[in-house]
């Protein structure tokens, strides 16, 4: 019998006595789901595993380690730059914490401008037809440019310094935070729409009360079908 259709042991089932049909079904999908878990855990690290020591075992046998170091280098020399214990001179600055600063600096800065750009536009064009009709088919004609051809513009127009490198950290994340916010907006059951409008609800408490707060609603209904 196929292992996902196979009944999990006695000891993965929690004790049901006293519990009614329904609580034993969600009391035996919770000990399914959690034998399915280790399972997928367990196998991923077998995997893993394998695939380091083929490494290991191919870069030594073949004396691949000037050109496909062993993991066991690999490791060691990742251990030995964070602890700052340099067996040669650091040739990239003096510190790798001030460079692992900078580039999250840059990256929060990018993501952050592209998230008070793309979701607002999102939403606007997810609800309103008309701002729809005219922004969409320039993002969708934006969006097909790959990100490696935005460097020569960025470098261009920016230069060399931190604000060409955050305005492709800001053209990598816009389009998937777009597309993501336009299509909860557009998607969104008009059922809660049309209720929170009978209560009264304008165009700011719906974003605010409802459109914002939807995914979390469809959560939480979800999980109560599941229930």
């Amino acid at each position: 019998m196929d292992a996902r259709t196979s009944m999990p042991d006695a000891a993965d089932v929690p004790e049901t006595n006293g519990l009614d049909s329904g609580e034993k079904l969600s009391a035996y999908g919770r000990a399914r789901r959690q034998s399915e878990r280790r399972r997928k855990i367990i196998r991923g690290t077998i995997g893993i595993l394998t695939l380091l020591a083929v490494w290991q075992v191919m870069s030594v046998a073949y004396d691949l380690q000037q050109i496909l170091p062993p993991p066991l280098a690999v490791a060691h020399t990742i251990f030995s730059t964070l602890t700052l214990n340099y067996e040669h001179p650091w040739l990239y600055g003096p510190n790798i914490y001030e460079h692992l600063a900078s580039s999250f600096v840059r990256a929060v800065s990018g993501f952050a401008i592209a998230a008070a750009c793309a979701i607002p536009l999102g939403l606007l064009v997810g609800r309103i037809r008309a701002v729809r009709e005219f922004v969409d088919p320039v993002i969708r004609a934006l969006f097909p440019i790959p990100g490696i051809a935005w460097i020569p513009l960025a470098i261009l127009w920016f230069g060399l310094g931190n604000t060409a490198v955050i305005f492709v950290v800001f053209i990598a994340e816009f389009f998937p935070l777009y597309f993501n916010t336009e299509a909860g907006a557009r998607n969104l059951n008009p059922i809660l729409v049309d209720a929170a409008r009978c209560f009264g609800a304008r165009r700011l408490t719906l974003l605010r009360r409802v459109i914002l707060h939807a995914h979390r609603a469809r959560r939480r209904l979800a999980h109560d079908r599941c229930r």
